[in-house]
């Protein structure tokens, strides 16, 4: 159990109030957006295009910010805490505290209780209905139970060999110029008759006849 003091940055109502409604996990974000429209943010005039924009309405005291913070998190953003402090509000409005942040909400223990007893009384009425009881040895008797066909004894289509689509291009693969030389280095010497050498080339590519003749 957590028992350290809990530091207030702005020593404001609504902070007070949240440490007061929230636990304590929560509190702590709940507390960096109240810091951030306390210190960090401020409100223009309504038809202003910088900023995030926060609408309330009067008739049922509804407050809405366009950054959906509330919707993706659940708790207010620092834009809407910014028009509360503005507006003088000592308490952060109730129907923007959920339940599962208060403190001391738990669930109810019976509810659940007779909720697992009845998927505990819904699996042993279907586990009832089966007349016997599937044992898979094989691969083959699982698929033949996914497809509710037996696999035929004899199998007739194959995957066709062979097959080219167009465009595929060649079979052959590219060789590089270091797979080239090794290759040709396996190649038995033979001698050319321009250098009178045991080369790879012969006098027709001979580099001796070549340079003589340049």
């Amino acid at each position: 159990m957590n028992t350290t003091t809990l530091t207030f940055k702005t020593n404001t109502l609504i902070e007070y109030h949240a440490a007061k409604v929230y636990t304590r996990v929560i509190f702590f974000k709940v507390q960096k957006e109240i810091f951030k429209g306390y210190r960090c943010c401020s409100q223009w005039q309504v038809n202003s295009e910088m900023g995030f924009t926060v609408a309330q309405s009067h008739s049922d005291d509804s407050i809405y910010c366009d950054c959906r913070h509330f919707k993706y998190y659940g708790t207010l953003c620092r834009h809407v805490f910014t028009v509360l402090f503005n507006l003088d509000f000592d308490e952060i409005p109730q129907q923007y505290i959920l339940r599962r942040w208060m403190r001391g909400h738990s669930c109810d223990e019976e509810k659940l209780t007779a909720f697992l007893d009845n998927i505990r009384s819904w699996k042993s009425n279907l586990l009832s209905g089966v007349s016997e009881k599937l044992d898979f040895t094989n691969k083959d008797d699982v698929l033949q139970s996914l497809v509710g066909v037996p696999r035929p004894e004899k199998i007739d289509i194959l995957p066709p060999q062979g097959i080219r689509n167009k465009g595929c291009g060649t079979s052959k693969r590219l060789i590089g110029a270091g797979e080239r030389a090794m290759t040709k280095s396996k190649r038995p010497k033979r001698l050319c008759r321009g250098c009178k050498e045991l080369v790879h080339h012969d006098i027709r590519n001979c580099p001796v006849r070549k340079a003589s003749s340049n």
